[in-house]
């Protein structure tokens, strides 16, 4: 790995890949975010990572158990989606993971992803835009302002628009994580004590859930 990295001139993240002992068939299946928190940030250097990871050989993603048919392999949206907002053409897809074209293709039809065009914005435009969101939705998160500028016609990748909410709303980020809801531990009694009631505000309506 260091040999690649050294290749690449990208030798200043070597320790962090060894240390985390990621290796080239490793590579292919990890996401943007996955690859910055390694100290890889730039997209251009990623994708030729990537690449010649790939020249490398690289192993297939392992399989999950199914309760009917055969197992499938376990490739996670965020890596997918990710090759494909930055270019990779499906057969390039399937070479980078190690699985056919068919997979790539199904799995694509499962998350609801496409080879599709986005925006050409300039990184000016794009934050004129999510700021107009933000104004009019100060609480949304990243999925929701993704889809409400769907809405106004404006597709463009992620990143970019994680790029974007970083740049022009880190307050709302930090009170978003702090937020989240937290399992909780109880003692109780005996069976049927204790009941916790969680509710859940979605899109798709409310959901609400009895866990004993």
């Amino acid at each position: 790995m260091h040999g690649i990295l050294n290749k690449l001139g990208l030798n200043g993240v070597s320790e962090t890949f060894e240390r985390e002992k990621i290796t080239p068939d490793i590579v292919s299946k990890l996401s943007a975010h996955e690859m910055e928190m390694l100290g890889i940030s730039n997209r251009n250097d990623m994708m030729r990572l990537r690449i010649e990871c790939n020249k490398h050989g690289c192993f297939q993603p392992s399989k999950d158990a199914s309760l009917c048919g055969a197992p499938k392999f376990n490739i996670p949206k965020i890596v997918l989606e990710n090759l494909v907002e930055n270019g990779f053409k499906i057969i390039d897809i399937a070479r980078l993971l190690a699985v056919s074209e068919r997979t790539v293709y199904r799995r694509m039809m499962r998350y609801g992803l496409t080879k599709q065009s986005f925006s050409t914005l300039t990184d000016d435009n794009r934050d004129g835009h999510v700021t107009e969101v933000i104004k009019e939705f100060p609480f949304c998160g990243e999925n929701m302002i993704m889809q409400l500028l769907r809405q106004k016609g404006i597709n463009i990748q992620r990143y970019r628009l994680r790029e974007s909410i970083q740049i022009l709303n880190p307050k709302g980020i930090s009170e978003r994580k702090r937020g989240r809801l937290h399992s909780r531990v109880y003692e109780d009694a005996g069976p049927n004590h204790l009941w916790h009631i969680q509710t859940i505000n979605s899109s798709a309506g409310d959901l609400l859930l009895l866990e004993e």
